[in-house]
């Protein structure tokens, strides 16, 4: 009983989708069904036109399909020179084996000093101390 439900099940999915092939209004099938076939170039240029209407979408690995002119580039020194600047503002953003950046401005505290400061802060009551 199983095997001939499963034999039928078989052969409406063969009828239907041998009927789908043949389908005249599948817009794939009629668009080649015309007598005139359009020249390598032809085609070029409407998926060029295309694409200037927005009609096709572009994945990140088209992007950018054209790279607009930008102008006289800069010359070596000139981008370094730049990148040199940039990184002394801290401009650039920084790889997670970069960090963390520590920038110094002047010369450091004393261990003494920073003593001095935790003692001052403690008597003053503005660190909590705990397990005291």
């Amino acid at each position: 009983m199983k095997v001939q439900a499963l034999l039928i099940g078989l052969s409406a999915l063969l009828v239907s989708s041998a009927s789908w092939a043949e389908n005249p209004n599948y817009p794939d099938t009629v668009a080649y069904q015309g007598s005139h076939s359009l020249t390598r170039a032809e085609v070029k240029e409407e998926l060029a036109e295309a694409r200037r209407q927005g009609l096709i979408s572009q994945s990140d690995g088209d992007y950018p399909v054209e790279m607009p002119a930008t102008g006289p580039g800069k010359t070596r020194a000139q981008v370094l020179q730049e990148l040199k600047e940039a990184r002394e503002q801290g401009l650039l953003n920084v790889a997670d084996q970069d960090y963390p950046v520590i920038r110094h401005n002047g010369p450091g505290k004393t261990r003494a000093q920073v003593l001095n400061e935790l003692e001052h802060a403690r008597k003053q009551g503005l660190l909590k101390v705990m397990g005291h």
